[in-house]
């Protein structure tokens, strides 16, 4: 039985790898409804991209091609990433609450 407090760390965690596939898709693919503002503005995507190099390098090393990364390489490098930063995330915002006991 899972405690409140895994829960809370488990949902952040999920959560954190949720919007990172959520933003990466906005961001860099044919069928966002952003894809035409990102085309002319590619800052975001660029800091994107350079964020997310140690899941786009997984994705390189499933194919085995440089020139076109593995997609399932690369979610399963994107969900690791943002699912590790999520987790400590939630390390620091998820407090243990207190022992309950007598204190002398």
């Amino acid at each position: 039985m899972m405690t409140t407090v895994a829960r809370r760390r488990l949902a952040i965690a999920l959560g954190s790898m949720a919007l990172a596939v959520a933003i990466s898709w906005l961001v860099g693919h044919d069928t966002s409804p952003l894809h035409g503002y990102f085309l002319w503005h590619q800052a975001v995507p660029n800091i994107w991209t350079t964020m997310n190099l140690p899941a786009i390098y997984l994705g390189v090393a499933v194919s085995g091609n440089l020139h076109q990364p593995s997609t399932g390489g690369c979610l399963l490098g994107l969900a690791g990433q943002w699912g590790a930063l999520g987790a400590i995330a939630s390390l620091i915002l998820v407090r243990n609450p207190p022992a309950q006991g007598r204190h002398a």
